[in-house]
């Protein structure tokens, strides 16, 4: 956050010639959106022989995406990648890149080797959801192994519902989430759950269902203190106005 980012600096300005430190500094202004002075210091440290160089050229690649210069980013993944080949986080920014660039044959390419060499089931049911939607259309098979190797990720369990959906299985993707839900009871996502299986509900114009799970959300929200909560509540709440107004028939 910013209160970390301003310790890093007082920190660098102290030990110009810690190699560490630009790297915690460049990490800290890419997670507060400022790519530019991240750049900056992933040059310094890289400058400055940090050692683990393919993370850093793979976090700078990142930052000149956001920057909109994708050149510069291939070159740094490119090197990123000689020095580590299998660098899961190289492999998937290259893959998105690739995708930005309309290339998704080269995308799916890099996701599918983070899942033949990736140990990681979080990081290969990430892969294998990426990799479901490189060619435009959802690739169920994908899907089905993402929540086999991490059911409990919600967003495997949303696109598995979303299978369901596309398939005419509303009923069967309600069923799926709820029965989900019940073995996931401790879930610090519940209200986005709900609202979730609230869309479900809706898309079979149950109303009265929909709006429940919505009331439920919002309560949920109502008594959190965690970031972004507020933000949360308010489109939920609006969500519920819509939805009231749909079973009120206006």
């Amino acid at each position: 956050d910013q209160h970390a980012s301003e310790l890093l600096e007082h920190a660098a300005l102290l030990d110009p010639s810690n190699a560490a430190m630009d790297f915690e500094l460049g990490f800290c202004y890419q997670g507060t959106g400022q790519p530019s002075k991240a750049i900056d210091c992933y040059t310094s440290a890289l400058g400055l022989n940090y050692a683990r160089s393919f993370v850093v050229l793979s976090n700078r690649a990142e930052c000149f995406i956001q920057n909109g210069m994708l050149d510069k980013a291939m070159e740094d993944l490119a090197v990123s990648l000689q020095i580590c080949p299998d660098s899961p986080l190289a492999l998937r920014t290259r893959a998105h890149l690739y995708n930005a660039m309309g290339n998704p044959y080269a995308a799916y390419e890099d996701y599918t080797t983070i899942i033949n060499t990736v140990k990681d089931a979080k990081v290969q049911s990430d892969a294998y959801c990426d990799r479901a939607f490189c060619y435009g259309n959802m690739d169920a098979a994908d899907i089905e192994q993402a929540h086999v190797l991490n059911p409990a990720d919600l967003k495997v369990v949303q696109f598995k519902a979303f299978v369901l959906v596309n398939n005419g299985n509303v009923h069967e993707a309600i069923n799926f989430v709820t029965e989900w839900m019940a073995h996931n009871g401790s879930s610090q996502d519940r209200a986005c759950e709900l609202a979730f299986r609230g869309e479900l509900y809706a898309l079979l114009s149950d109303w009265d269902a929909a709006i429940l799970d919505y009331q439920r959300a919002i309560e949920i929200e109502q008594a959190s203190s965690a970031d972004g909560v507020q933000h949360a509540l308010a489109c939920y709440q609006q969500r519920l106005e819509e939805l009231n107004s749909k079973r009120s028939g206006n």
